[in-house]
């Protein structure tokens, strides 16, 4: 039983804090990027040009001795296939490919964590897209919700160059959940912090954040809960255009079909979860 909600990945809160809500894109986000802060990846940008910037991604430090959660599995399956070293909207390319979709990823990964299974059991409901909570979940959600808000405010609070040490209580107060927050980016790009985490997050945060943003295009109806909600997404996968979830000319293609471009094949599984930093 989950006592805690550090003990959740940033996905399984994301799902817990929404679970009638469509939030594979920002899954798929928070769970590439806990990767990378907690040392299991890296990532780096290779190109010098401002307009071009390429990002590529390699196993770092503590790669071979993780344990991951079955929700990771997919962003580490190509590097233990024998991958060295790959371009980020290639790993995110055969990621949501392997998954079918964004919403493949959520339901199909993010759902099946032994955790969330026990704080939102499976029923009738669950073929809707319904995830009705037990009491504990409902007191977890809340708890996080309330940890999210102060959060918010010790990153506000950070803002001001007096307070910027503020920061480094996120960990303790939200453990990986502290990437919901969703000025958190405001912080990282108007400050250099010490940190080793924190550097980290910097250098991955732009780079993620560009590349599963949601299209303008997306109305509120793709991210509403229901069965139907999101159901072009659901079975396109990816969209071909340069602000998709994918982004660039390597995302996946816009037919319908969901599958990468260029015959790119697709990476399997892997999964962790845990906390931010130490």
């Amino acid at each position: 039983m989950i006592s805690d909600i550090k003990q959740l990945s940033p996905a399984e809160m994301l799902f817990l804090q929404e679970p009638n809500r469509l939030n594979g894109r920002q899954m798929m986000r928070v769970t590439l990027m806990d990767l990378i802060v907690k040392g299991v990846l890296q990532i780096q940008r290779i190109s010098t040009d401002p307009e071009k910037p390429i990002y590529v991604v390699s196993p770092d430090t503590y790669f071979y001795q993780y344990p991951p959660l079955f929700h990771e599995e997919p962003f580490l399956e190509p590097f233990r296939m024998g991958e060295k070293i790959m371009e980020l909207y290639l790993l995110a390319n055969l990621v949501t490919q392997r998954c079918g979709s964004y919403h493949g990823y959520q339901f199909k990964y993010v759902r099946k964590s032994p955790r969330l299974m026990d704080l939102l059991p499976k029923n009738f409901w669950n073929t809707f897209h319904v995830f009705p909570g037990t009491k504990a979940s409902k007191e977890l959600r809340q708890d996080l919700n309330a940890r999210l808000g102060t959060g918010q405010n010790i990153v506000t609070a950070s803002l001001n160059q007096q307070q910027v040490y503020r920061l480094a209580e996120l960990p303790l107060l939200l453990g990986s959940g502290l990437l919901l927050i969703e000025s958190l980016g405001k912080a990282l790009s108007t400050q250099t912090y010490p940190e080793a985490w924190l550097e980290e997050l910097t250098l991955a945060y732009t780079p993620l954040q560009n590349l599963f943003k949601r299209p303008a295009t997306e109305n509120d109806a793709e991210t509403s809960f229901g069965y139907y909600g999101g159901i072009g997404d659901a079975f396109g996968g990816c969209s071909g255009d340069g602000g998709s979830g994918c982004g660039g000319d390597g995302g996946c293609s816009g037919d319908g079909g969901g599958g990468c471009s260029g015959g790119s094949g697709c990476g399997g599984g892997g999964c962790g979860g845990g906390g931010c930093g130490s």
